[in-house]
């Protein structure tokens, strides 16, 4: 997804290290975050589910939902992610239908690999 698209501004970008926790599970939800630079381990109960690099989208099931975070996420190393709250998730969903896409894919994608992973 280009990042043209979200009109963002250098200080509402976030900035983690390695091993830094982003969300936790069972918080709120109230945004996503695009992954600007990095990656982010996705993990359950401690065990690792998925990943999000450069590029992918995290925690959109909590915000699409309203409901608590499924997983915590940690820095893999130095990271940048641009959170995205409601009210932009929807602009961007009016303004470029193919955004909506990408959430699902991701979503889709992260089931699968939850899935694989249960066993």
């Amino acid at each position: 997804m280009p990042i043209t698209l979200l009109d963002m501004n250098d200080d509402e970008v976030e900035e983690y290290g390695p091993g830094e926790i982003v969300f936790t599970q069972g918080e709120a939800g109230g945004h996503m975050y695009l992954v600007l630079e990095g990656a982010v381990e996705l993990r359950v109960g401690g065990n690792l589910v998925a990943s999000a690099a450069e590029g992918d989208v995290m925690g959109e099931m909590a915000l699409i939902e309203d409901q608590p975070r499924s997983a915590m996420a940690v820095a893999a190393g130095d990271v940048r992610l641009l959170p995205v709250d409601r009210e932009r998730f929807e602009q961007l969903v009016r303004r470029n239908p193919g955004f909506a896409l990408t959430v699902l894919r991701t979503m889709a994608r992260r089931l699968r690999q939850m899935n694989i992973a249960a066993g």
